[in-house]
């Protein structure tokens, strides 16, 4: 063969490539958009199924330590937790973006038992989510709706009688300060009543007038406890001199109603409930005392509507 047959030849080769060898995408990889549903579904997946086992069970974690630190936050009372409580929202919802930014990767490509472990991966984790959604409310912090004008001003509700409020106050309840401590004098507590006629509960909010083994009686529009104005802490005094849209308290019978005779001497195991708007509240002044047992937490804070929230006085 002659030179110049041998560089025409070797110029061929290096330009013309079979269209059988066009580089083709990794038939063994997911497009983009899987991992970042996988990662909706299951925190973390995306990253696991790309090879970043340590970076996907972090972004796992991650997701449960933002939300057990929120309710924590959200279930003490004071600003500062508040405002920490919002700044750990706003990670939280960063957190959210960035991990969908993350996921939209290129993942391994399942086969028909991958994809079975994946939705069986996310169902536990759809499990565990629910387990702790339950915990958190039953032992460390739940949201109420207000309904009714028994606590007004306090806490109000649409009504005929107050003009202009078109929304319910919502509330955060501290579930877990009453396993740790007594409820103390002014606290704002839900209780559970129960109906003794067709055995149903209803979940009410009053608050804690007299403690275990003190005399409660009603001078209108004083509150008198062991013989003594009940002027501490302050927002009784306050209640009493019909500040702020207060109205004092009063007796079942000025409300031309039967309720408990007064003065009732509390046992050890009971508290006197009632609410800041006398006039219309259905409290211990007609049920009589509450068990200590009944009351299952302290309401700490007002978080919507907007224009209302506020800790609880």
């Amino acid at each position: 063969m002659e030179p110049e047959q041998i560089a025409l030849t070797a110029e061929d080769d290096s330009f013309q490539i079979p269209p059988s060898e066009v580089p083709l995408q990794n038939p063994l990889q997911n497009p983009k958009w899987v991992g970042l549903i996988m990662a909706w579904f299951l925190p973390g997946s995306a990253h696991f199924l790309a090879g970043q086992r340590q970076t996907g069970v972090i972004w796992l974690f991650t997701w449960f330590l933002l939300q057990i630190s929120l309710f924590i936050l959200v279930s003490i009372s004071g600003a500062v937790f508040f405002y920490a409580a919002v700044f750990c929202l706003a990670a939280f919802f960063l957190y959210l973006i960035a991990l969908l930014a993350s996921s939209w990767r290129s993942t391994r490509r399942l086969g028909c038992f991958g994809w079975l472990l994946f939705i069986g991966a996310a169902l536990l984790f759809g499990c565990a989510a629910g387990a702790y959604v339950y915990v958190i409310k039953t032992y460390v912090v739940e949201a109420f709706r207000f309904n009714g004008m028994s606590m007004a001003p306090t806490l109000i509700a649409p009504s005929e009688s107050v003009p202009g409020v078109k929304r319910p106050d919502r509330v955060f309840v501290n579930k877990w300060i009453y396993r740790m401590s007594e409820p103390q004098r002014g606290d704002i507590v839900i209780f559970k009543r129960t109906d003794q006629r067709d055995n149903t509960s209803t979940i009410m909010s009053k608050r804690v007038i007299g403690l275990p083994g003190e005399t409660v009686d009603i001078e209108s529009p004083y509150v008198l406890i062991n013989g003594e104005r009940l002027t501490d802490p302050p927002i009784f005094a306050k209640i009493a001199n019909q500040q702020d849209g207060f109205t004092g308290y009063c007796t079942a019978q000025e409300m031309d109603a039967e309720g408990v005779p007064l003065p009732l001497t509390l046992g050890p195991n009971e508290y006197f409930l009632m609410g800041d708007n006398s006039q219309r509240s259905f409290d211990s002044r007609f049920l009589g005392p509450v068990l200590r047992q009944n009351i299952t937490g302290k309401v700490i804070r007002i978080y919507y509507p907007f224009d209302r929230i506020r800790e609880i006085e």
